[in-house]
């Protein structure tokens, strides 16, 4: 049974873009220690503030 479509939709114009920063996010994350910085990952909860205390090192380049 197919229900009628009542709101148009398309796929996400943006999906490639998010996917090459997610790719680009996990490649900086593995090269950090490489590169002299600091690996630093959280969750929704994390206080991501704290870390920035530490100086450049725990930015993502």
């Amino acid at each position: 049974m197919n229900a009628p479509n009542k709101y148009p939709s398309e796929t996400l114009k943006l999906w490639g873009k998010a996917k090459q920063l997610r790719e680009q996010y996990y490649a900086n994350y593995a090269k950090a220690k490489d590169n002299g910085g600091l690996r630093w990952s959280g969750s929704a909860w994390a206080l991501d503030a704290l870390p920035a205390g530490l100086g450049e090192a725990t930015s993502i380049r």
